[in-house]
């Protein structure tokens, strides 16, 4: 009972330590927003139909391991763009459609950060996963159109490189390049149902921030 108590004791302090130290800050996401589509229908040709640049914001919540290893999380506001052009083959009919869709996304990852390197600089890299709710969407389209929605839920890997430079005790500023890898088909359903129409969201994005 004593060995319990005083694990339990541990444990309650090494938290309480962790979230004493943890750092907040905020970020805004300029980004490139593009899609993988495909289709096993043999009537359907599909292909991307261009990108956009969107711009997300974020609260930065990074949670102490160690003194180089943080959990990383928080929430984001993410712009997101999916853009098609599908031509029925027997009919040689083409139609492009372009959804707008805002998502909140809450990440979490490992944030790993290397010795200084000049005074107060910092590399970092980090890796992680993501789930992205949507909260609306615009639909815009020519000619046909094959998609009647976007799912309400995505999921995302996501590579991280950048640095970090302190500009006080508690105080630094960051940048980081960041790639968002799609793992969810963005297509809700299809119009006819049978079109079998696949799409996986990504972004490029550069990460700016203050942490605090």
């Amino acid at each position: 009972m004593k060995k319990i108590s005083c694990l339990a004791l541990v444990v309650v302090f090494g938290v309480s330590m962790a979230l004493a130290q943890t750092q907040l800050g905020f970020k805004v996401i300029p980004s490139i927003s593009s899609n993988r589509p495909h289709t096993n229908a043999d009537t359907l040709e599909i292909s991307q139909h261009n990108t956009a640049f969107r711009v997300g914001m974020g609260l930065v919540v990074d949670i102490p391991l160690s003194e180089f290893y943080f959990l990383h999380t928080g929430i984001n506001f993410m712009p997101k763009y999916l853009s098609l052009t599908t031509t029925d083959l027997e009919s040689q009919q083409s139609s492009t459609e372009t959804f707008k869709a805002n998502y909140l996304q809450i990440p979490f990852g490992l944030k790993l950060y290397t010795n200084e390197i000049s005074e107060g600089f910092q590399m970092h890299f980090k890796v992680g996963t993501s789930l992205d709710i949507k909260i609306s969407e615009i639909k815009e389209k020519k000619g046909q159109g094959w998609i009647k929605d976007m799912n309400d839920l995505d999921m995302t890997m996501h590579l991280g490189l950048g640095g970090k430079k302190k500009l006080g005790e508690n105080t630094a500023v960051f940048g980081s390049f960041v790639y968002y890898y799609g793992l969810f088909n963005a297509i809700n359903s299809t119009i006819p149902v049978q079109s079998k129409i696949v799409s996986k969201l990504d972004m490029m994005a550069f990460e700016i921030g203050i942490m605090f």
